[in-house]
């Protein structure tokens, strides 16, 4: 889903009605925010993840030069 919070909450209103008839409004408003909400959080998990994927790859690559500057193979 390439859709930003922003973009969720401006478009609220113009998602096509469900099959049993339109949905109010203000549900249909609160749904949407809530998932914007959700969006959001999901991004600040992922850009945590990314952060400590990329703390933990530097970590790894310092102990390899360290272990290779002892002398010990660790090539794999």
């Amino acid at each position: 889903m390439n859709t930003s919070p922003n973009q969720l909450l401006s478009e609220a209103g113009a998602l096509s009605p469900s099959s049993r008839g339109p949905a109010p409004a203000k549900s249909l408003s609160q749904n949407t925010r809530q998932m914007a909400q959700n969006y959001g959080k999901l991004n600040q998990q992922v850009s945590e993840i990314n952060q400590e994927q990329s703390a933990i790859e530097r970590t790894a690559n310092e102990r390899r030069n360290s272990m290779h500057a002892l002398g010990v193979d660790v090539s794999a």
